[in-house]
């Protein structure tokens, strides 16, 4: 390999190095951002839960009452 082709096959090599970094560093944003939305998404299932049975409950208590 001359001097030439060795310093391209180097440079192609650092290029493609930096686009697997960039993709790689995309990749680990794309991962926090769907376990943020997988978070936020369980945690508005949890309040609706949370709500549905609160609202049972009083439902409950006023049939109760009532009988």
């Amino acid at each position: 390999m001359t001097g030439r082709t060795h310093r391209r096959a180097a440079a192609e090599l650092r290029q493609r190095s930096c686009k697997t970094g960039i993709i790689y560093g995309i990749n680990q944003i794309r991962q926090k951002q769907n376990t943020a939305e997988a978070e936020h998404n369980r945690s508005i299932i949890q309040q609706k839960q949370n709500t549905t049975e609160a609202e049972y409950n009083r439902s409950e208590i006023r049939h109760n009452i009532a009988h």
